[in-house]
């Protein structure tokens, strides 16, 4: 280097863009990283918290599983059993919602038992999609055993709403008295006529 000249400093300039360039291409890496990180990450994180929705709505304070009746698990439909933990049948037979000077929804079940004598089933309340509870009170009585029956009931809904749940009691006759088994039983879609 020849003292007085700008070949030093042109230098230096030089090593100092050059670091620069580097800089800028790591930080232009860095951030494509990032970018696809991002890219690939929140898809995942949304999809894992609808799963672990999902599980939790079928699943009680208790750790038991609480997943909708029916076949396919939208409700039960005409031709299941309301309440597959008996030993008896209680086939949905009917249902469905008439207007006319109101919204009527009547509910039928064809209960077969095949155990002990005793056994009673009892259609409670009905709730319908938007929370609305409307009382109901349709009992068989005690039947016989090998006994069939057919029980409807019919409960006057808030107008525009259709039933999403209704409360269904078994009475079952055991060696130590009658057990209940009652639970809310979801209906798959109700069809509206009228």
């Amino acid at each position: 280097m020849v003292p007085g000249t700008d070949e030093g400093s042109k230098t230096d300039e030089t090593a100092a863009t050059e670091d620069a360039g580097a800089g800028s291409w790591l930080n232009r890496r860095l951030l494509l990283r990032l970018i696809i990180v991002l890219a690939v990450g929140i898809p995942i994180v949304v999809e894992g918290l609808t799963f672990i929705g999902l599980v939790g709505e079928h699943i009680d304070d208790d750790g038991a599983a609480n997943g909708p009746n029916g076949a396919d698990g939208d409700g039960v439909e005409i031709g299941e059993d309301l309440l597959p933990a008996t030993d008896q049948r209680e086939t949905l037979s009917a249902a469905q919602v008439v207007v006319s000077e109101g919204w009527t929804l009547t509910l039928a079940v064809d209960v077969n038992n095949t155990g002990a004598d005793g056994y009673s089933l009892r259609l409670g309340e009905v709730t319908t999609g938007s929370g609305a509870v409307v009382a109901g009170d349709h009992a068989t009585g005690a039947m016989a055993a090998g006994g069939t029956t057919s029980l409807s009931g019919t409960w006057d809904l808030p107008e525009g709403q259709i039933a999403e749940t209704v409360r269904v009691t078994a009475t079952v006759p055991g060696p130590d008295g009658p057990q209940t088994v009652s639970r809310e039983v979801r209906l798959a879609r109700v069809p509206v006529s009228g």
